[in-house]
């Protein structure tokens, strides 16, 4: 088969399948960043206004924030109309998973700061959120030392980190960023 022919069908199965992905404009800055939304999000979970805040501080930069929908079992066409590039992403180790957002077209997973033993919650936040992405936004835990000794943990295990940001009532920022990727 031709390589360009093989190209060309991919672009244009991927293009079929972004158009099929509805998303509504919340808001546009002066800047050209603007938050996406998916029609299938659902604006009362209990994470919508948090996943407002970090689209918003992203979006302010300039970036376009999309905030994709969760899917448990949905027909597989609707699952690649939002996702279809997770399907390739590092050797599909994504695929079919749902990440939050999609920061100018990179994926992230938002994990909230919920327990009832808060012993745990960095070490879970770390596991649920990297079964997601390579890039997480944390709800700050406060414990900076823990965090990063987990990080360096999770590393050593093996587990590919590309960035952290902390999320908390005020701001988002970064916490950690794998050198690697600033290199690229």
């Amino acid at each position: 088969k031709c390589k360009m022919a093989n190209k060309c069908l991919a672009n244009l199965n991927n293009q079929v399948f972004r158009e099929n992905a509805k998303f509504n404009v919340v808001k546009r800055y002066k800047n050209g960043g603007q938050i996406l939304v998916s029609e299938l999000v659902c604006k009362k979970d209990s994470d919508y206004k948090k996943l407002m805040q970090i689209a918003r501080t992203f979006a302010k930069k300039g970036s376009k924030v999309e905030l994709t929908p969760r899917m448990s079992r949905p027909p597989r066409t609707k699952y690649i109309s939002y996702y279809i590039d997770l399907l390739s992403y590092k050797g599909g180790k994504y695929a079919n998973k749902c990440p939050d957002l999609r920061i100018d077209g990179v994926w992230y997973e938002h994990e909230g700061f919920v327990t009832d033993k808060p012993r745990n919650a960095i070490k879970n936040m770390l596991n649920h959120g990297l079964k997601q992405s390579d890039r997480l936004i944390l709800d700050n835990p406060h414990d900076n030392n823990r965090l990063i000794y987990r990080i360096k943990k999770k590393i050593e295990e093996g587990y590919d980190i590309e960035e952290v940001w902390l999320r908390d009532d005020n701001r988002v920022r970064l916490f950690y960023k794998n050198n690697k990727s600033q290199s690229k």
